[in-house]
């Protein structure tokens, strides 16, 4: 099985947040579910060098290292596939884009865009909040940019 830190800065990845906070019992049942999809996931029947995990007990993310075998549209079709079933399976959404995810003191809220908006004119989200910039496409910027100041982010635009 691959770990985190074999992968690539390169490696492609895909961040899902769940509409809510997951529990302990659906965190340890996903990760075997996510171990086991990283461990078999193939494209063009070559293996996927891959990993994956739950972050915040709110993200899953999964990495996928191309510099052994490219990603193909069937792969990444099969991710979505296996995040909706796990979506179905514990009744979470994982594809509402709508929804932003921010820092507030030790805690992860995620609120409609709405919501965010205005809570940016109120003054309760400002330009050092920070906030998860789902749209990252690689390892590196994981580690760099997934969580961040609301300046330095795409989110900047919610700011008045």
């Amino acid at each position: 099985m691959t770990t985190y830190t074999e992968l690539h800065p390169d490696s492609k990845v895909w961040i899902y947040q769940a509409d809510r906070v997951l529990n302990p019992y659906e965190q340890l049942s996903i990760k075997q579910k996510i171990d086991l999809f990283t461990k078999e996931w193939a494209s063009h029947g070559k293996d996927v060098k891959a990993f994956g995990d739950i972050y915040y007990d709110r993200f899953i993310v999964l990495f996928a290292d191309e510099t052994r075998a490219g990603v193909s549209g069937c792969s990444i079709d099969s991710s979505v596939q296996f995040i909706q079933s796990i979506g179905r399976e514990y009744d979470i959404n994982f594809f509402n884009r709508l929804q932003v995810a921010f820092k507030d003191g030790d805690e992860i809220r995620s609120v409609p865009q709405s919501e965010f908006t205005e809570l940016c004119s109120n003054g309760v989200i400002h330009n050092s909040t920070i906030v998860f910039n789902n749209l990252i496409s690689s390892k590196r910027e994981f580690e760099s940019r997934w969580e961040g100041p609301i300046s330095e982010s795409w989110h900047s635009r919610f700011i008045s």
